[in-house]
């Protein structure tokens, strides 16, 4: 069964993609050895023939070469070309040069090279979504904004996605050119968008909102004990939350989701991710996972009907577990990049 269909913002408002979507990070940013793209592209493949039609992808996602999990999507295209037209990729970039996180950079002639160099990688693919992964502070919003709809305009990619901003460089962004979608972490411990205007602001504007890290970063999936548990703290070291004692203090409290779901039935990826789905029309959680049995876990999620009851004994939980969780999204080096 195919999961229902939801449509993204802006110039994309008339594009339907599957209401859950597929963070693809994790296939080539990982310090574990890749996996062959046969075993992918089984993966890749059982997403698209689900409905799982809107991919997440960046400039700099390989651990090696950057353009890595770019040109893994070319192989797969250039593989099975009858998916091209029934995938949306939706592409962050413009830090400076290819892969260099130092700095951001969104003049023109930056911009204009990575897409270049994407475009290379994906073959006869177009790109559908991109923009930038943080905001450019060397320069107004404005500027960035008129940039990329200069570029828009050349055709050298569809639509217009931001991501990590705060509500008001949404509007600002919004009133130079339409914006697709804007792409932040939200779960039942970071609900920040519902706070900080973010969420206000994409409903105001009709935004898509691309949801990254729906299950925690991990710790909303049931694995948080045992061997599992300690393998999935020491892939995360680098983030607060699962950095010392706040590990143990998070993974209790993830442990109340997962009596939550177990109580009716369910898996708690299955009860987040449903949850998520029902708080914004055009909310598109993008979970990533590299194995299919994972990824068809994730997709039962968008056929779980949430009775009110459930929605709000859930609301309740997530309300008080965002207040309890111990540590932040990032480290303090990181989290100045956060919702500019």
């Amino acid at each position: 069964m195919t999961i229902p269909t939801r449509y993204q913002g802006g110039s994309a408002s008339h594009v339907p993609v599957g209401c859950m979507g597929l963070g693809l990070m994790r296939f080539t940013w990982t310090q574990q050895p890749l996996l062959p793209d046969k075993e992918v592209f089984a993966t890749l493949k059982t997403a698209a023939d689900h409905g799982v039609t809107y991919w997440n992808s960046a400039s700099f996602y390989g651990s090696q070469d950057p353009l890595s999990n770019i040109k893994l999507l070319g192989r797969f295209f250039a593989q099975y070309p009858e998916y091209t037209d029934k995938i949306r990729i939706g592409v962050k970039g413009g830090f400076h040069g290819i892969g260099d996180l130092s700095r951001t950079d969104c003049s023109e002639e930056n911009l204009r090279f990575e897409l270049g160099e994407i475009q290379k990688c994906l073959g006869s693919k177009k790109i559908d979504i991109y923009g930038p992964a943080r905001k450019d502070i060397s320069r107004s919003q404005e500027e960035t904004m008129q940039t990329l709809h200069k570029l828009q305009q050349e055709g050298l990619f569809c639509h217009i996605g931001l991501s990590e901003v705060s509500g008001a460089t949404v509007r600002v962004s919004h009133a130079v050119c339409p914006i697709a979608t804007v792409e932040v972490e939200y779960n039942p411990f970071t609900l920040d968008i519902e706070h900080n205007d973010v969420l206000a602001a994409c409903r105001e504007l009709d935004i898509a909102i691309v949801a990254y890290s729906p299950l925690g970063w991990g710790f909303f999936t049931g694995a948080t004990q045992g061997a599992a548990g300690e393998a999935l703290q020491k892939s995360r070291a680098m983030f607060e939350r699962f950095s010392g004692d706040n590990y143990g203090t998070n993974a209790a409290l993830a442990n109340q989701i997962a009596a939550l779901a177990s109580k009716h039935g369910y898996e708690p990826t299955e009860l987040v991710l449903a949850w998520e789905l029902q708080q914004y029309p055009k909310l598109i959680p993008i979970p990533g996972t590299t194995k299919t049995p994972n990824l068809l876990k994730n997709i039962r999620g968008a056929h779980v009907p949430l009775s009110p009851e459930l929605a709000a004994e859930f609301r309740r939980l997530a309300t008080d577990l965002s207040a309890q969780v111990a540590g932040g999204r990032y480290n303090a080096y990181l989290r100045h990049t956060l919702f500019r």
